[in-house]
């Protein structure tokens, strides 16, 4: 047998890669990711519209409500990672079992993965800076 299991394969008779594992996974992260970056967007402006008084808030509630916001944005993110990884992995895995589908491909895959997910992890850190600075306005 394959290094990918029969009952998860998308290999189909022709013993073609499905494309749609590679495309579906990429697809649920990018919709993940713009969650993230949409309650990281509402927290910052929050935060900001409270700061220029634009509405009438204590800083200490402001700070924490766009906190909140900010963590609720990390922890999608970190939703997202870890099935998308493990998505792509079995797409890297049955790429290499198809046919039409070679070594360099697997790797593009494997690599297009990392930087998503740097990308993703980069996000993380910056929001946790955010949080730190506004944390420090208090």
């Amino acid at each position: 047998m394959s290094a990918v299991s029969a009952t998860h394969s998308k290999v189909g008779l022709d013993n073609k890669m499905d494309m749609d594992d590679v495309f579906s996974p990429e697809a649920i992260y990018a919709s993940w990711m713009s969650l993230s970056y949409f309650s990281l967007t509402t927290g910052m402006l929050f935060y900001h519209m409270t700061r220029k008084d634009s509405i009438k808030a204590d800083k200490r509630l402001a700070a924490a409500i766009a906190i909140s916001l900010l963590v609720v944005s990390v922890v999608y993110v970190l939703i997202a990672v870890i099935p998308y990884k493990t998505r792509l992995d079995r797409a890297v895995q049955e790429c290499l079992v198809a046919r039409g589908c070679n070594k360099e491909m697997a790797d593009t895959i494997r690599n297009t993965a990392r930087m998503n997910l740097a990308t993703g992890m980069v996000t993380v850190l910056v929001e946790m800076v955010i949080c730190y600075l506004i944390f420090k306005t208090i």
